[in-house]
């Protein structure tokens, strides 16, 4: 049986564990190889860090954390302490883009 994948893009983080392992320094040079190849990168928020488990351990978080419409059911909506909208493409409809200045 395989490792456990990590869907959520949401992390809490001990960091005086994080410093001690210099954990940052470990998943900047992971990314920088990662990199080099575009594809690596399309789920970056969940490739890197299940990636790099095996020296930076991690845990899910209760699904109620990080409600998504693509992986919850109506029902836990109510329960939910975040919600993501990015699997919503549908709002981006209502997004509007200003620039200012040149």
């Amino acid at each position: 049986m395989g490792r456990k994948y990590h869907i959520s893009a949401l992390y809490v983080v001990d960091l005086r564990q994080f410093r001690r392992l210099a954990a940052g320094d470990r998943l900047r040079g992971q990314y920088q190889g990662l990199s080099r190849d575009p594809n690596s990168l399309s789920n970056l928020d969940q490739d890197l860090p299940n990636n790099m488990m095996h020296s930076v351990a991690i845990k899910s978080l209760p699904q109620e954390w990080l409600w998504c419409e693509t992986w919850c059911d109506d029902a836990s909506k109510q329960y939910a302490k975040t919600i993501d909208l990015v699997s919503r493409p549908h709002l981006l409809d209502n997004v509007t883009i200003v620039k200012i200045g040149d």
